[in-house]
């Protein structure tokens, strides 16, 4: 099954301008699900605030820890249910896991329902409701194809309006309504966060102080569904040579863009598939070392000091790159890929030993490939890594 992914756009203003939100918004990508939390500490400012990065640092860090979602969200909403009766951070949350091939698992303690999004319109999730001591937990299950889209909301959003003429507040229902409105009006799912932000400090705007004094820390997140850009990288051979042709077959039958990096890797990828490596000659670069090509695979590149030089550019701004050359094609392949997934060669390599790659600062494949994947995890790109 192709990879999706699933961007996911933040739309959140506090209760009062100048203080901090008190609602906290964590993503955690690995490689067979995307976890979202939206945590909406008690109150407003700075004791909100803390509430909720304290209740999104937990829930990441259990999740990290390889705990699975229900079990994060059972240990936390027992946290919070003991917490209700002392002066203890208190936190209402979702947690929204959405695993690769579209099934998803929404989670909420306290909150909003989430509300599906498709090109058809819009519908709140149905729920099952439980009784968890005094708090009220809701959990639903949807598969999300391409294209469609859940909007999670804090309370902020749902009670706009409060004391401002309407009785119960905007309300689930009649956000889920305006969402409906604005597929009808051709709003793509990323313009939807602002629009659903908007709408509710309009409802909680009090014309006398000229600021929305009626509401509360708003939040609004989409997490919308598409096609998700891939790219498999390939650098360095083997430890054992007998398994050359069984790594090849998986990099290159894996879906998404194909790099090899490294004049040993090239060769075991060109043999596998019968090809010639042809040397491209009209390389504009002085610096970059030059590129090759082979059929079947989208870029050929030298190794070590390839993977240097891109690490060095890899989050400078595109516009001032002044050549094509290998470097500057992988750090373009690498800038617009969701997932990449980098296949590493731990064979020893005797040219890394060259006192004229230390005298450069070139560092071996093992040692700069780790930096280079931070950077990118940094830049929100979903890292998948394997030695052989």
């Amino acid at each position: 099954m192709s990879y999706r992914h699933f961007d996911v756009t933040t739309v959140q203003t506090p209760k009062r301008p100048g203080e901090p939100c008190g609602d906290v918004v964590a993503i955690e990508r690995s490689e067979s699900a995307t976890l979202v939390a939206i945590c909406d500490g008690i109150g407003s400012g700075v004791r909100a605030n803390l509430a909720a990065n304290m209740c999104a640092s937990r829930i990441l860090q259990m999740i990290r820890l390889g705990e699975s979602a229900r079990t994060v969200f059972r240990s936390v909403s027992k946290t919070m249910n003991a917490s209700r009766s002392y002066e203890l951070p208190f936190a209402a949350f979702t947690i929204i896991q959405i695993r690769f091939d579209g099934s998803a698992t929404s989670l909420s303690y306290e909150m909003p329902p989430p509300i599906y999004v498709s090109a058809c319109g819009a519908t709140i999730l149905d729920q099952q409701r439980f009784v968890d001591d005094e708090a009220i937990i809701f959990e639903s299950h949807i598969r999300l194809d391409p294209g469609d889209g859940l909007l999670a909301m804090s309370d902020g959003i749902t009670q706009a309006g409060l004391g401002n003429g309407l009785a119960e507040g905007w309300r689930s229902e009649g956000v889920c309504s305006y969402v409906s409105d604005l597929i009808t009006h051709g709003r793509t799912l990323h313009e939807m966060p602002e629009s659903v932000h908007e709408q509710a400090l309009k409802l909680s705007w009090n014309p006398r102080a000229h600021v929305p004094n009626y509401g509360d820390d708003c939040t609004a997140v989409m997490i919308a569904c598409r096609a998700g850009r891939v790219v498999n990288i390939l650098t360095g051979p083997p430890v054992d040579p007998r398994v050359d042709d069984d790594v090849v077959r998986k990099f290159l039958e894996t879906d998404g863009l194909h790099v090899v990096c490294g004049a040993t890797t090239a060769k075991i990828v060109a043999r596998y598939l019968h090809c010639p490596i042809e040397f491209i000659s009209d390389e504009d670069s002085m610096i970059a070392p030059p590129r090759s090509a082979i059929q079947g695979v989208d870029l050929v590149t030298e190794g070590a000091v390839t993977l240097n030089q891109t690490y060095n550019l890899i989050d400078e701004d595109a516009r001032r790159f002044t050549e094509d050359s290998g470097v500057t094609r992988l750090c373009s392949l690498l800038r617009e890929a969701d997932r990449i997934n980098i296949t590493v060669g731990h064979a020893a390599n005797l040219g890394n030993n060259d006192i004229a790659f230390k005298q450069q600062v070139i560092l071996p494949r093992t040692a700069i490939l780790p930096l280079l994947e931070q950077k990118l995890r940094d830049q929100g790109r979903l890292i998948v890594s394997s030695s052989v």
